[in-house]
Parts: structure tokens; sequence; C-alpha cells
């Protein structure tokens, strides 16, 4: 067909370096708990109230899990509704009140890209 390319490469031949990784889920993150050298990804949806920021936001499977500020502004500089989270080296955070999904603290700013 037209949009076919002249010159193909199997996605095996590609070496490790060159092949796209995905994002983890939700579920995946749960799985590792801390996933050093790997990337999560999850849209802001929306904004529970309360004294910090504590989104609800949606992973590339479409699971909604909370992902809540500690850090000192209580916030994530530039994250809000209808933006994308990109986190390096996330964890996955049990809340006390039996919730589950992301707690970024302020060392994690640092490893935190928002994309619009």
């Amino acid at each position: 067909w037209k949009a076919h390319k002249k010159q193909c490469v199997s996605v095996d031949a590609l070496a490790p370096e060159e092949e796209k990784k995905m994002p983890l889920t939700w579920k995946q993150l749960e799985q590792f708990k801390t996933a050093n050298g790997e990337k999560f990804e999850a849209r802001f949806i929306e904004q529970e109230s309360g004294l910090r920021m504590i989104a609800l936001c949606k992973d590339r499977v479409g699971l909604i899990k909370r992902v809540a500020a500690y850090t000192n502004s209580r916030s994530i500089p530039g994250f809000a509704p209808g933006k994308i989270m990109v986190w390096k080296n996330p964890r996955f955070h049990y809340f006390a009140d039996g919730s589950s999904g992301a707690r970024i603290e302020e060392s994690d700013l640092a490893n935190i890209t928002i994309k619009g």
C-alpha cells in the first residue's frame, strides 16, 4: 500500500536501545513497587478536594488511580487536568485510607516531565 515503507525492519532485528519501550501501567507498577530505569505515564483526569494536590490519573490502558503530591508546594508544577505526567523511576504507594496509586515527593520532581 502507499504508506508502506520500502525498507522495513523487523522489530526482532532492532537493537535493545532502538526498541521503543511502552510506559508502565498501574498494574505493572504495583507489581514492581519501585521501577528503576522505567517510565510511567498517566493523564490527569480530575482533582480531588483537599489541602494537597490529589489527582485521579488514568494510565495507557484506562485504569484510574490517585497521584498525591507530598512536595513542599503541595502540588506538581504544570500538572493540570488533561496533561500527561511522565515519571522516570516511579514508585507505587498504598495510602492510609486503603486506596493506592503514586506518592510524589519533592525529590521525585527532578524525574517528572509534564506533556501537553
